[in-house]
C-alpha cells in the first residue's frame, strides 16, 4: 500500500552557464546617484520612524 518515496534532481555545474547568468545578473556600475538615493531613502524612512506612532512601543 505504501509506495516508497523517491526524489531525484539535476545539477548543472557548467562554468558557460554559471558565467552567463553571472554577467546576467551583477551590475557593478555603482554611481554617486545610488548612493543619495539610498541615503534619501534611509532619510525618509528614519523621519518617518520618529514622526509616527509606530516607532513607539506601548
Amino acid at each position: 500500500m505504501n509506495k516508497p518515496f523517491s526524489y531525484s534532481y539535476d545539477i548543472t555545474l557548467d562554468k558557460n552557464y554559471f558565467s552567463e547568468t553571472y554577467d546576467a545578473s551583477v551590475n557593478p556600475k555603482l554611481t554617486a546617484k545610488d548612493f543619495i538615493k539610498t541615503g534619501i531613502f534611509a532619510l525618509i524612512g528614519f523621519a518617518i520612524l520618529l514622526s509616527s506612532s509606530m516607532g513607539t512601543i506601548n
